[in-house]
């Protein structure tokens, strides 16, 4: 599948309709709460030319300066694969690029994972043991999203606290 029969797939349309508002409408007042950070909402399609065949999208907020051990990125992300067959859906909330950040500090580091969220249906180790996206499953995600959004919530809502008190 190219990039855009994957961006088109009913799956990855059904998906976006139903999270993108939400995550639209928290960027807006996440951006009004903490203007220094910036809050945008991303999608692609992922491994067009593997097997993977999928897409992701979700919400991503990039923060002044780096957050110690953990980088400038957080986001929290709706990925689909094997889009040609028997689709698998995964969301987490997770850090982005951490290369350049300043060296971790163990108490602030502790404080951050406590309230990073469980990723929804944990224990996978690849994307092939991620839970086929039935109607089941993708209901279940549909209930849990809110927590998935309060513990990104949570997070940025710390770390602008971190960050805020590193200037200081």
């Amino acid at each position: 599948m190219n990039s855009e029969e994957l961006e088109s797939h009913p799956l990855v349309r059904e998906l976006w309709s139903k999270f993108s508002p939400l995550m639209e409408a928290r960027a807006k007042v996440l951006g009004e709460m903490y203007p220094n950070a910036r809050f945008h909402l991303y999608q692609a399609s992922i491994g067009s030319l593997t097997p993977y065949q999928g897409y992701g999208f979700g919400l991503e907020c990039l923060f002044p300066q780096d957050v110690p051990g953990r980088g400038d990125g957080l986001g929290i992300d709706v990925s689909v694969c094997h889009l040609d067959g028997a689709p698998r859906i995964h969301a987490d909330v997770s850090w982005g690029n951490s290369e350049h950040a300043p060296p971790d500090d163990p108490i602030v580091g502790a404080a951050l994972d406590e309230r990073m969220p469980e990723d929804f249906c944990t224990g996978w180790t690849s994307s092939d043991a991620w839970p086929a996206a039935t109607p089941e499953i993708l209901a279940r995600l549909e209930s849990d999203f809110p927590r998935l959004m309060k513990g990104f919530e949570d997070v940025v809502a710390f770390s602008i606290k971190v960050i805020s008190q590193l200037g200081s």
